[in-house]
Parts: structure tokens; C-alpha cells; sequence
């Protein structure tokens, strides 16, 4: 459930999950800084970070998620927080998380263009294949 990665995140879709066309949903900033702390969805290890970037308008391929942040949650499922503000991940490859962890901060890394600007795109893989995130 997106609820568990934001503060009442369910009212912040902006973009819903639609296969191929968004392989994720995107979840808005909020005015209140306090409540765009992004957190781990459940338990798991952190397998990748990336905590460089700026907004990159056109950008493709993985650059276009900008900072991001896979965790892996050892049954088959991996989650994926992206457009994080730059140098706002707090975890680090190899450190065990949970659902109290506070990973990064909602951002607009990466090729973050139309109407949603600064969001979290979240993304679930399940068996290396993106779900709903909406329904996990």
C-alpha cells in the first residue's frame, strides 16, 4: 500500500499506475516538508542508490528516474523510489531497512516534466516484473 512510503500518500496519485505506459504511480510534494520523508515500504536490503543528480528535462533510460533508490525485499520483491532530492538518500547499498526507515526525501530528479514537477515515482517488482504498486 503507497500509504506506508508517504504520509497519506493515497490522496497524493497524481499519475496512476497504467502497464507499460507508467510503470509505477507517482505521488505529489507536499507544501509541508515534514511530509515528503520517503519511506521504505516494508523490510528489506538496499541494493542500489544513486544520489547525484539534478532535473534532467529529456532524459532517458535509468538517468530519466534521476536519484533513486531499489531495496529488495528478499520474496521475490523489489521496490523502487525515484525523483528523490539530490542529496537527500539517507540508506546505503547493503543496509537492512524497514518500514520506520526513512530512505530520501520526495524531489525532481531526473526527467521530472508535465503537470506532477516534484513527485516520487514508486515502482514494485514482482519476479522482476513491475505491479500495481497501488495493490501491494
Amino acid at each position: 500500500m503507497v500509504d506506508r512510503v508517504i504520509n497519506r500518500s493515497s490522496n497524493r496519485i497524481s499519475y496512476p499506475y497504467a502497464g507499460k505506459d507508467h510503470t509505477g504511480v507517482d505521488l505529489l510534494f507536499s507544501s509541508n516538508e515534514e511530509e515528503n520523508k520517503v519511506f521504505a515500504h516494508s523490510s528489506g536490503i538496499v541494493v542500489a542508490v544513486v544520489n547525484k543528480y539534478n532535473r534532467m528535462i529529456g532524459s532517458t533510460g535509468m538517468l530519466s528516474y534521476g536519484n533513486y533508490v531499489d531495496i529488495d525485499h528478499e520474496n521475490g520483491y523489489k521496490s523502487r523510489y525515484a525523483h528523490l532530492k539530490k542529496n537527500s538518500v539517507c540508506v546505503s547499498i547493503g543496509q537492512s531497512v524497514t518500514s520506520d526507515t526513512q530512505i530520501a526525501i520526495i524531489g525532481n530528479s531526473g526527467n521530472t516534466v508535465g503537470p506532477t514537477g516534484r513527485h516520487l515515482h514508486f515502482e514494485i517488482f514482482k519476479n522482476n516484473q513491475r505491479i500495481d504498486p497501488s495493490h501491494t
